[in-house]
């Protein structure tokens, strides 16, 4: 008798428009509103993106897609191989999908990310080393992590020109936001002292 594993890769089932982003510096954007489909491979269980419709606005294509937008779906980490169907992708925004984990290594491969939302998640803890490989990113936000205890030190120095930084509804260690320069200071230093 033999066993064949069965093991998900994942599809974006994308609905693409033309919107704005809460960041000036974004303008306006080409999104893909992800609803995300599994497919099952005979391999060991992986989290990459292995598809993306292609159902585009009229002239339009993934290179040109900036912005994806993943709300109340099922996504405990980040997919793997993102850019290779969203070679520019600047924002990135996983909301209420279970999100657990976010590390250096998911961010290292979105080159061009400046607008980081993981708004009402399960994240615990970030490392200190998470924007070392993504200093461009000016927009980040944390908020609604209840289960968020652990925040690492400096997790903040390697970026470039932050704008605004959200720790706010029910983060446990802090319960703040940074939406000016001097506020952003403020911010990492409550980080460094309660987190």
């Amino acid at each position: 008798m033999f066993l064949i594993r069965k093991s998900q890769s994942l599809i974006f089932d994308c609905t693409y428009s033309i919107g704005s982003s809460d960041l000036d510096s974004l303008g306006s954007v080409y999104q893909c509103k992800a609803k995300i489909l599994s497919a099952l491979q005979n391999d060991k269980r992986n989290d990459t993106l292995s598809d993306v419709t292609q159902n585009h606005l009229n002239g339009k294509n993934s290179s040109d897609a900036d912005f994806i937008h993943i709300y109340q779906e099922v996504c405990p980490t980040i997919p793997k191989g993102i850019e290779n169907f969203f070679p520019n992708l600047r924002g990135l925004y996983i909301c209420s999908s279970g999100l657990r984990t976010v590390t250096r290594n998911d961010l290292k491969p979105l080159r061009n990310l400046i607008y980081l939302c993981l708004f009402e998640n399960f994240l615990v803890s970030l490392n200190s080393d998470l924007f070392i490989s993504s200093p461009n990113i000016q927009y980040v936000n944390f908020g609604s992590n209840r289960r968020l205890r652990h925040v690492g030190r400096n997790i903040f120095k390697p970026l470039i020109n932050p704008k605004k930084i959200y720790f706010h509804d029910g983060v446990l260690c802090i319960n703040k936001a940074a939406i000016t320069p001097d506020d952003i200071e403020q911010l990492k230093f409550d980080l460094a002292d309660k987190c």
